[in-house]
């Protein structure tokens, strides 16, 4: 039975057709909204609706100011967060025009998506118009609830050529560019520049508290990293939060990640674009999460290599290593889960992230 934290991922779509009202019907949309991936599951992110209107603001209590001062991850979930949001609209047939980063909108609030029933007449067109394949929408649709992050070993199946073209295909039609790594010695640089940032961040105690506050016991309060999405067992996860507080681990983190980003059936691939400003991060974070969904739809699944992102020289040499000029955004390992039923993380009640 689901814990009262992790019930938001059981969602019972016959509910939207007894919401009274479109802003009640908004509400319930905002359901999967919250499914998006976040930096340590913070979830920085709450929802005003308004008759047909939904504003999406950036939370700056809930962010990592000391890892990352400039909110570059914080805006790319909130991305992933809207795209969960427009393909549940387009999956109950609403239409809606979204908006990122909207001039002269209240501070922190970096998108407004506006909604129409199917029977308004002309539908609301902008350019920021995310609008799928009808096929492709209800895939990523039905695959919400199934995208989890995975930080443990894969399988020893690679994913196939195709699957990873039509990741580069999606990405694009959102303006950004999905870049495969799988060459083994560019892997391998690409895990020492992974394992320089670990040390890198680690080396302030700030950034390591910071990262200890996000830390869970398996049975927790909603947000954060449960020990055991860290394949920590039951009583190394009950100590996990004091423990990190305490003592470094930075060590024994990079060489973790290093050598999850070495696994020869990882596929690593970095989310670049060439816009370095939140409205970028938040298309990336669009781009990102029709992915996730995507590779969920196939039973592939991810975790973060972003030690990389927040320093400005590892982002230029990822660059470099890449033969790109543009900017590197996120960067994700790829590839087949080595366990069944992956349980997922918490997400707060919808109490807590609507205005």
């Amino acid at each position: 039975m689901a814990s009262k934290s992790t019930q938001a991922w059981s969602i019972d779509a016959e509910e939207y057709d007894r919401q009274p009202s479109l802003s009640a019907k908004i509400a319930f949309l905002v359901r999967y909204a919250v499914l998006a991936p976040s930096p340590w599951n913070s979830q920085p992110w709450k929802f005003k609706i308004s008759d047909s209107r939904i504003e999406l603001f950036e939370v700056p209590e809930r962010s990592q100011a000391h890892r990352d001062p400039e909110g570059r991850e914080d805006c790319v979930g909130c991305g992933a967060a809207l795209a969960n949001l427009a393909i549940a609209a387009q999956h109950f047939a609403l239409k809606t025009s979204i908006q990122l980063i909207p001039d002269g909108a209240p501070p922190h609030c970096v998108g407004i998506m506006d909604f129409r029933e199917p029977n308004a007449g002309d539908s609301i067109e902008s350019d920021d118009d995310i609008h799928r394949d009808r096929n492709l929408n209800e895939r990523l649709f039905q695959a919400i609830p199934l995208r989890h992050c995975f930080r443990q070993d894969f399988l020893n199946k690679p994913i196939a050529e195709n699957i990873c073209q039509e990741f580069v295909a999606l990405a694009q039609s959102y303006g950004i560019s999905f870049v495969p790594i799988s060459a083994q010695s560019t892997k391998l640089a690409l895990a020492g520049m992974v394992s320089e940032g670990d040390r890198h961040l680690g080396a302030d105690q700030a950034t390591r508290e910071e990262y200890a506050s996000w830390i869970r016991a398996n049975e927790n309060k909603g947000d954060g990293v449960p020990g055991y999405a860290l394949g920590l067992d039951k009583w190394s996860a009950m100590l996990a939060p004091v423990t990190h507080r305490f003592f470094n681990f930075t060590d024994q983190n990079a060489r973790s990640d290093s050598a999850l980003t070495e696994d020869t059936w990882a596929l690593c691939a970095a989310f670049m674009g060439e816009e370095d400003s939140k409205r970028g991060w938040m298309r990336c974070g669009i781009a990102l999460q029709n992915v996730l969904l995507l590779a969920a739809s196939y039973g592939i699944q991810a975790s973060f290599l972003n030690q990389i992102i927040p320093i400005p020289e590892l982002r230029s040499r990822l660059s470099q290593l890449l033969g790109r000029r543009d900017i590197p955004q996120t960067v994700i390992r790829l590839g087949y889960p080595s366990q069944d039923n992956i349980k997922p993380t918490p997400r707060l009640p919808l109490s807590e992230v609507l205005l």
